[in-house]
């Protein structure tokens, strides 16, 4: 598939997860959601957001990259709060509805 019928296929749903300092517990909920997202029968894209964490939790996001298919890691360099990490994750999704967790 090309690049550009990539960016234009339609996304049913967008899951938008804003994270601070989740090193502990981060890496099992993103293969729970990449296997998740494999199964579903779904288009489905992941939108993290890393609202400047002071652990490993960017390290772990950065991982995934390339494993999960519509998968974007955004890295806030200094904490703004749930509700501004929220705001930038919605404004990236493009799915027909939009989650977070």
């Amino acid at each position: 598939m090309k690049e550009n019928e990539i960016l234009n296929r339609r996304i049913d749903l967008s899951i938008v997860i804003p994270v601070l300092n989740a090193e502990a517990f981060f890496e099992q909920s993103l293969r729970a959601l990449r296997d998740y997202s494999v199964s579903c029968g779904y288009a489905v894209e992941i939108i993290v957001i890393d609202d400047g964490s002071t652990d490993r939790t960017c390290d772990i996001a950065r991982f995934f990259i390339g494993s999960i298919s519509n998968y974007t890691v955004v890295s806030v360099p200094e904490n703004r709060g749930k509700g501004m990490a929220l705001k930038e994750g919605f404004r990236k999704a493009r799915g027909v509805f939009v989650v977070f967790t």
